[in-house]
């Protein structure tokens, strides 16, 4: 009820009245809405961070570079891991990011294309320099990492899983998901079994044996997975001549013999022209020129390569890396051709 006293002018006072009303109601308010959330009253130096790296990872419209000294400061593992890596990802989609880190996360699991170590040695400024996977008679970056990064050598143990090789998971998708079933080559139940892989072939290049012995050394190096137990082998559908055509409809795709990495390797061709190859091609860290780390039979390895590019899949995506054309694999044919394969033992 607005009680009207004749001391001021009429207009005047309705418009004093209003803004006694509306102001409080209208009054900046500063929020910064993360996920749905205001997030402003719980703001710290690290959520600050987050969020203007978020807001970073974003912009599109802008070429140069971004220079960014210790992003990891006052953001905890967890997030970095979570959350900044994602957002630097993004960034490095659009522009060249230079970042000054003595976190081993952002060097190991950004798959940089360059490392810049500096570092005193007898009085000495020394530099060294090269992708992961760089190594020369001087030094590995790999060893650099593992050798004077705080946590550098557990990033890359955990970067590549905990077990040597990710048929080791079988067991617990099949425990978790009760509903799914395996489909694999006839030759890969018996492999499955043992738990453990072939030694027979060997390493496709130099940097590929130097991170075999990198694996052995943090106790990785045995090919050894938990062997699938015998309660799931009824889930596991073992492609023969007489029951592919049926599973190719259950896929809705094309069942491709793929051996060389190992002689039980099978791609999926689907429909829609997408190649999922497994390990019959990589596209990243340790492996060059999409050429698988390991092989146990470098012709079949290059008849399933050619195979492959006879296909013209739109798309193929390997066990390991990001999608890629098949031209990438022409281009790279003469490569595998002269690959030498170095056994570990």
């Amino acid at each position: 009820m607005l009680r009207y006293d004749g001391r001021e002018p009429v207009l005047q006072f309705f418009k004093t009245s209003l803004q006694q009303v509306i102001d409080p109601d209208f009054k900046p308010k500063h929020s910064i809405i993360c996920q749905g959330m205001d997030k402003s009253e719980e703001l710290s130096t690290g959520l600050d961070a987050k969020i203007y790296f978020d807001i970073l990872s974003y912009e599109t419209t802008q070429d140069g570079i971004y220079i960014i000294d210790q992003p990891e400061d006052n953001v905890s593992q967890p997030a970095i891991k979570s959350y900044l890596l994602s957002c630097f990802k993004n960034m490095g989609e659009n522009r060249q990011v230079i970042i000054v880190t003595h976190n081993p996360q952002f060097i190991v699991n950004l798959d940089i294309d360059n490392l810049v170590f500096i570092h005193r040695e007898n009085g000495k400024l020394q530099i060294q320099s090269g992708a992961l996977e760089y190594v020369c008679p001087e030094y590995s970056v790999l060893e650099i990492v593992a050798d004077n990064i705080d946590g550098g050598l557990e990033s890359i143990k955990k970067r590549w899983k905990r077990h040597d090789d990710h048929a080791g998971y079988l067991n617990e998708i099949l425990s978790e998901c009760s509903d799914i079933q395996i489909v694999m080559s006839d030759k890969a139940l018996e492999r499955l079994y043992k738990g453990q892989n072939s030694f027979h072939g060997g390493c496709t290049t130099k940097i590929a044996l130097l991170f075999c012995f990198l694996m052995k050394f943090v106790g990785k190096g045995k090919h050894l997975f938990p062997p699938i137990t015998q309660e799931y082998s009824c889930r596991c559908i073992q492609v023969t001549e007489q029951n592919r055509k049926q599973v190719e409809l259950l896929l809705q795709g094309k069942i491709i013999d793929t051996p060389g990495h190992t002689a039980d390797s099978i791609s999926l061709l689907t429909n829609d022209g997408s190649l999922f190859c497994g390990d019959a091609a990589m596209n990243g860290l340790p492996s060059l020129h999409r050429i698988t780390i390991w092989a146990e039979d470098k012709t079949d390895f290059l008849k399933s390569w050619e195979t492959i590019i006879a296909l013209r899949p739109n798309l193929i995506y390997p066990g390991h890396g990001k999608p890629f054309g098949y031209d990438d694999l022409k281009i790279n044919l003469k490569r595998a051709k002269n690959m030498e394969l170095l056994p570990i033992h």
